[in-house]
């Protein structure tokens, strides 16, 4: 599976690099370059990315800010000519940082490093939910629902629940479809937790989830598997 990826940064040579060293590593896949936040905010927010290889230093909105701007926040690898922000970008949970001139060396040890969290998180069955400008590894088998409001999805969980900034059809996106399932417009379910269902709704721990007509087809596919 392809890692996508994004480049944003004002300089053409740093971008320029950058891609070059990303072409010899078959697994990446750079979907944009962006030369500066406000480019890079309008590309994901229509795909999912991966990995952000960041400069912080650019016009108008800074990659620290940036950061802070994306949900949910894919890895992020800072670089940048200016090592003093280091304590910054860590402080934002960026997975490296790397100091300009990129050395090709270094950078072979980031691509180890985000190849080793993907690998890890696709085999341990958990999401990375930013809320309240902190990020959370929910595990998908403590996921009883999601439910969409307005701008913001609760993830359902037994006892708890936690809301974050961003839409079910992002989330249907990343959750593994043979275990979650698009119930109605406002409700992605966990099959694991389903107990019943009928015509018109689920039953997951006591709770009756509406099923909507656009996904009674699919609803009765799954379950029936």
């Amino acid at each position: 599976m392809k890692i996508k990826c994004i480049i944003v940064d004002d300089e053409p040579i740093s971008r320029d690099i950058i891609r070059r060293y990303l072409s010899k590593y078959g697994d990446f896949e750079v979907l944009c370059e962006a030369t500066n936040a406000f480019e890079a905010l309008k590309f994901v927010d229509k795909i999912p990315i991966d990995v952000v290889f960041l400069d912080i230093n650019m016009p108008k909105l800074s990659g620290l800010s940036l950061v802070k701007e994306l949900t949910p926040v894919p890895t992020i690898v800072f670089i940048t000519a200016y090592p003093e922000f280091a304590v910054q970008g860590f402080e934002l949970e960026a997975l490296d940082y790397l100091v300009k001139p990129v050395n090709p060396t270094r950078f072979a040890e980031t691509i180890a490093k985000i190849r080793k969290k993907a690998h890890r998180e696709n085999t341990d069955g958990h999401l990375l939910v930013k809320t309240d400008r902190k990020i959370f590894k929910v595990l998908l088998s403590e996921i009883l629902y999601l439910k969409s409001s307005g701008d913001y999805v609760h993830i359902i969980r037994e006892g708890k629940s936690l809301i974050t900034h961003d839409s079910l059809k992002n989330m249907e996106r990343i959750l593994p479809p043979d275990r979650f399932v698009r119930a109605h417009k406002s409700f992605i379910v966990n099959l694991d937790y389903v107990k019943a269902f009928e015509a018109g709704k689920i039953s997951i721990n006591g709770i009756n989830i509406p099923i909507g007509n656009t996904y009674k087809a699919s609803i009765k596919e799954k379950m029936l598997l």
